[in-house]
């Protein structure tokens, strides 16, 4: 889209052939996507904006936020003006930079996605080349006005600012998201030991469960690979909001659709963060208990892990 506007502006025709072009590229896509799936639109983004409702002016200022969350991240920001400054008034072929970055940032305030980090992936590395050529920018002024030890001293700093926090942000985020991997690792592992493929496994997270069994039946608790939980979850959050409009941003739905999942499709196993599925509250449960028992536990603050097992698997487990 970014490329298209600039086309458009630069050059209509030459913009027209490529939509053209990228229509005609696209339409077996189209045809199969509407026919066999009813949408070419994936269903993992409906079932994460069903899961993840996020209020919009939230998405935003968290957004804008994080561009100034550190000192390095400010002065960043700050070259990224000056390098789209310097596109616009010199070389606006390099317009798509700019404007991919805002489009992005538009589109996730547009669908109310939620605050994962890792959805801002996709416009990182165009908001560092328009900040790096902000910096070239800077560094490229007539020597009268910025002294050879002036630059040196401006280069260090930024580099400092840049990289200080990074260390931190590395260790701390990297033994947080390792330690909880190594626990799905540990659960798919006491799977293998002791299922047998084709089980179905009830998980909160995909991720690596989803990677070291493959040859499980999974169902996921957001529906992103299990349309029918989607339709339930779907169902539950209707319910909800018919008995509380102001509950529209509830990630948590209530422990009805988690027992309506599990007693439709009876997974042998269940792999999640207790706090995931409602299964807290369905483990206090007599029913629950006579059906389940809990085969080990994790504890990494502030969450617990659970695995879950059938105490007697049913012969025929309904797969829909």
């Amino acid at each position: 889209m970014a490329i298209l506007l600039v086309r458009l502006v630069l050059d209509r025709k030459a913009a027209l052939v490529e939509v053209l072009v990228s229509v005609l590229f696209l339409l077996p896509w189209l045809t199969f996507g509407w026919s066999y799936f009813g949408s070419p639109i994936p269903h993992s983004i409906e079932a994460k904006r069903l899961i993840h409702p996020f209020p919009w002016q939230l998405v935003l200022s968290k957004e804008l936020k994080w561009f100034i969350s550190e000192p390095g991240l400010v002065l960043l920001s700050g070259l990224w003006f000056v390098g789209a400054g310097w596109i616009i008034a010199r070389r606006r072929e390099l317009l798509a930079l700019v404007l991919w970055p805002i489009l992005f940032l538009a589109g996730l305030v547009a669908a109310q996605v939620g605050p994962f980090f890792w959805y801002r992936a996709p416009l990182i590395p165009a908001y560092l080349f328009v900040a790096g050529l902000g910096l070239e920018g800077l560094a490229g002024l007539p020597p009268g006005r910025w002294s050879g030890r002036l630059r040196v001293a401006l280069v260090a700093l930024l580099l400092g600012l840049l990289l200080a926090p990074v260390p931190t942000a590395l260790s701390e985020g990297l033994a947080t998201l390792v330690a909880k991997e190594r626990v799905y690792q540990e659960m798919a592992d006491r799977i293998r030991q002791l299922g047998r493929p084709g089980d179905k496994v009830f998980v909160g997270d995909v991720g690596v469960l989803g990677y070291r069994l493959q040859d499980y039946y999974l169902l996921d608790s957001s529906g992103i690979n299990s349309p029918e939980v989607y339709r339930i979850r779907l169902e539950d959050r209707e319910r909800l909001l018919q008995k509380d409009a102001s509950s529209r941003f509830d990630w948590w739905g209530t422990p009805e659709w988690s027992r309506q999942v599990i007693e439709t499709y009876q997974p042998r196993w269940i792999a999640s963060d207790l706090s995931y599925l409602h299964l807290k509250e369905l483990l206090a449960e007599p029913g629950f208990q006579k059906e389940y028992r809990l085969e080990r536990t994790w504890s990494l603050p502030p969450a617990q892990y659970g695995l879950l097992v059938r105490r007697q698997a049913p012969e025929s487990a309904p797969i829909k």
